[in-house]
């Protein structure tokens, strides 16, 4: 049976091609300033839209399902092998694929990924859970937005708060939003599945991050076989906080391993 291709975008007609997952709430058709200058460094920049976004009607899927369409769309545009980047959920679905296709992928860049059980993000997501459920999407969005930046860089930024928030309520449902909560449910942290990894990996810890503490990153770290890790003084959401920061750190990273 064919797969069915997600939505998907590709910014940046040529250059070194890079598989960017952005969060939960987070369209796939959303720039932003980091893939804008990442384009402008010479990456081509690949994103696809996540089950529950593109298709809102599905249901019935997990994370390696959308590991699985990231691949079908590499296969679609003849792509043998990329750099992976995924922040938050996008960092989940980023070790799926480093564990599942370790031969499509040439390094993995995450941030914000829980990587350890943590009763007070449990409690969260069920809240952010029922407030989906009981009151639309809006409603999420606003209990969501004031946690997704550090304190200072949203007073600093009311503007690009108010830019995201609205783009978060794009392209998508609540029921398929439901059905992608119920996807990150399902999903099962396996020490000895991230340890196996051989993958080159950047860790980025957000210090200022209060939906996922640093300390997850720490951990992912110790996990990681061959991974590096770094600190940034910002929130969740690292590459709009931090875009310059991010790239310079980025190019760092894949241009060391291209040197050996």
């Amino acid at each position: 049976m064919m797969r069915i291709l997600p939505n998907y975008k590709v910014h940046g007609e040529n250059g070194r091609p890079v598989l960017f997952f952005g969060g939960m709430m987070q369209p796939h058709s959303l720039l932003g300033p980091f893939v804008e200058m990442m384009v402008a460094q010479g990456f081509q920049i690949i994103r696809i839209g996540y089950r529950g976004h593109h298709n809102p009607e599905e249901s019935d899927f997990c994370l390696e399902d959308i590991a699985a369409d990231a691949i079908a769309v590499l296969d679609h545009l003849e792509v043998e092998k990329i750099d992976v980047i995924g922040e938050a959920l996008g960092g989940t679905i980023a070790l799926a694929m480093a564990q599942n296709y370790p031969d499509r992928i040439n390094s993995i860049c995450v941030s914000g990924v829980i990587s350890k059980r943590d009763a007070e993000i449990t409690k969260m997501f069920l809240k952010w859970g029922k407030t989906l459920q009981q009151q639309g999407i809006e409603q999420l969005i606003t209990h969501i937005i004031p946690d997704v930046f550090s304190k200072k860089w949203a007073l600093d930024n009311p503007n690009k708060v108010a830019q995201v928030a609205k783009q978060m309520e794009e392209e998508r449902t609540k029921e398929g939003l439901l059905a992608l909560f119920m996807s990150t449910q399902k999903f099962r942290f396996s020490k000895d599945k991230v340890k196996a990894i051989s993958t080159p990996a950047l860790i980025i810890a957000g210090l200022l991050d209060t939906i996922v503490p640093p300390s997850h990153a720490f951990n992912l770290h110790k996990l990681l076989p061959n991974s590096q890790l770094v600190k940034f003084e910002c929130g969740h959401a690292v590459s709009c906080e931090c875009p310059q920061q991010t790239l310079e750190t980025y190019e760092q990273f894949v241009g060391a391993l291209h040197k050996k």
